[in-house]
């Protein structure tokens, strides 16, 4: 279980990652004042909608539905700039997660391809397992977001409406790039360039 963690975390230097760490960024810089709970309910949910399809227990989300969730995320997480709501930052956070988990093309390790082999068969602890290597994947995204906690309210308050504008772009972009097809030649040039 720790050669899988670390292997999560070397996996986070890889082009390839960027499918997940971007979204994850973009969640935490729209969602400003709720982004720990916002990535929280991001990370659990893309734990639980990639292991979906991974275990053959699911489908992953055709395109269309994908733009709709990057959209409707992106949305939910920019509402709380009108009037702070959890709930609406952690629904955002779990959209633009399964979103991403429909899009993400794993870098693929040692340790990771083994569990992706045997994952069908796993059950319970392919589950675990998974959560295993996503939490080095996203530890990057889980350190800054626990870090974000400690500047003081008055920084933070300069700084979270240009990060809500950047959140909100990147996943304006998503949307249009998922919408109009252009996110399968990039995800397929960030994984050539991972190899």
């Amino acid at each position: 279980m720790i050669r899988l963690l670390l292997e999560g975390v070397s996996s986070t230097l890889l082009p390839c990652s960027l499918t997940v760490l971007v979204p994850g960024l973009a969640v935490f810089a729209a969602a400003r004042k709720e982004s720990f709970k916002a990535v929280l309910a991001f990370l659990v949910a893309l734990v639980v909608f990639a292991w979906f399809p991974l275990s053959g227990r699911g489908p992953a989300l055709p395109d269309p539905l994908i733009a709709l969730a990057f959209l409707g995320g992106g949305v939910l997480l920019l509402i709380p700039l009108i009037r702070r709501i959890d709930l609406v930052s952690m629904a955002g956070g779990i959209a633009v997660a399964w979103a991403t988990a429909s899009l993400w093309q794993p870098c693929v390790g040692t340790e990771f391809g083994s569990l992706l082999n045997s994952m069908p068969n796993r059950g319970l602890s392919g589950f675990i397992l998974l959560s295993i290597y996503l939490a080095g994947l996203t530890l990057p995204l889980s350190m800054l977001t626990a870090a974000a906690e400690l500047v003081p309210g008055a920084i933070r308050s300069l700084v979270s409406p240009l990060l809500a504008v950047l959140g909100g772009f990147i996943l304006a972009m998503a949307t249009v790039g998922v919408a109009l097809g252009f996110h399968e030649r990039l995800l397929e040039q960030l994984f050539v360039w991972s190899l």
